[in-house]
């Protein structure tokens, strides 16, 4: 894999925080069924203050993550 972690944004790229959860748990069951070892965390309430270059955002979310472990 080219990747050492994948996020997943609740209010910004999923509808909600419990959406986010919901997809970081299916991808980490998913990897782990592949042979990956996983670490999972969550940054709570993370202001995202740009969605783009000179794009204000400013949507307020949980931040799931998946990490892999060597």
């Amino acid at each position: 894999m080219q990747w050492s972690e994948l996020n997943f944004w609740g209010n910004v790229d999923y509808p909600t925080n419990k959406a986010a959860k919901l997809a970081r748990n299916a991808k980490a069951k998913e990897l782990r069924a592949k042979g990956y070892k996983v670490s999972c965390s969550v940054y709570r309430n993370q202001l995202r203050p740009y969605s783009g270059l000179c794009q204000p955002d400013g949507r307020i979310g949980n931040v799931y993550s998946i990490r892999l472990v060597d």
